[in-house]
């Protein structure tokens, strides 16, 4: 038997609404705000977690990395 759900993959419409959301607001730095601003779909969908939205926005190219710290002396 295979599973019912898997942890790591979304509904195509959620994802596609994610990456729309972060292409019409791409001044929106974090997931999170990402999540908050308009990519959370109404009705009986729910919200995906902020780790999924940033997985999604990474996956698509949409996220920069942080920059990397010099090591103190």
């Amino acid at each position: 038997m295979r599973p019912v759900r898997y942890a790591n993959q979304l509904p195509e419409p959620v994802e596609r609404m994610i990456v729309a959301a972060k292409r019409e607001k791409p001044t929106v730095g974090r997931a999170q705000d990402t999540r908050a601003s308009g990519a959370a779909p109404g009705g009986d969908v729910r919200i995906p977690a902020r780790s999924t939205v940033h997985a999604v926005l990474d996956r698509h190219g949409l996220v920069k990395q942080a920059r990397k710290r010099r090591p103190r002396a």
